[in-house]
C-alpha cells in the first residue's frame, strides 16, 4: 500500500476572477519603459478608486457625487490633452521623416512586449497614450537617426 497522498475530488478553486481588459503593447523606448514601469500601476489603482470604489460608498457616494464628477470630468480632460500633445508631436516627427526621405532602420536592443490589463473602461484611455508615447519616442530615434531633426 502506498503512503502517497489521495488526491482531492473536488479540489477549491479561488474566487478571485475578475473581468479585465489586456492590450498588448511592445515597449522598447527609454521613455516608454519609465511612463510604464513608474506611472501604470499607480494610474490603474487610481482609475479602479476614481471609477468604481468612490460609486460603492452608498451614502457617502450619493452625499459627493458632484465631487466625485469633477473628478473624473478632471481625469478625462486631462488625458484628451495628453492625447492631442503625443498625437500632434507624432505628426510633426512622422511629416519631418518623410520630408528627409529615411526608412525606418533603427532597431532596439531589449524590447519588452507587456500586456497592459485594466480594470476600468477609462484605463484603455491610458494604456493607449502609453502606446502613443512609445510610438512617438521611436519616431522620435527615427527621425534623429535619420538627420531629420537635431
Amino acid at each position: 500500500m502506498s503512503n502517497l497522498p489521495l488526491p482531492v475530488l473536488n479540489p477549491p478553486v479561488l474566487d478571485r476572477s475578475r473581468p479585465v481588459v489586456r492590450r498588448p503593447v511592445e515597449l522598447a523606448t527609454h521613455l516608454g519603459l519609465k511612463i510604464y514601469n513608474r506611472t501604470f500601476p499607480r494610474i490603474e489603482a487610481a482609475m479602479f478608486l476614481a471609477e468604481v470604489i468612490t460609486h460603492l460608498q452608498g451614502r457617502a457616494s450619493r452625499d459627493y457625487a458632484a465631487e466625485i464628477d469633477q473628478v473624473s470630468e478632471a481625469i478625462n480632460g486631462e488625458l484628451a490633452r495628453l492625447e492631442a500633445f503625443a498625437t500632434g508631436e507624432t505628426r510633426q516627427l512622422e511629416k519631418a521623416l518623410r520630408q528627409a526621405g529615411a526608412a525606418g532602420e533603427v532597431s532596439y536592443t531589449r524590447p519588452v512586449r507587456v500586456e497592459l490589463t485594466m480594470r476600468t473602461p477609462g484605463m484603455r484611455r491610458y494604456a493607449e497614450l502609453v502606446a502613443r508615447v512609445e510610438e512617438t519616442a521611436r519616431a522620435l530615434d527615427q527621425s534623429w537617426y535619420a538627420g531629420a531633426v537635431s
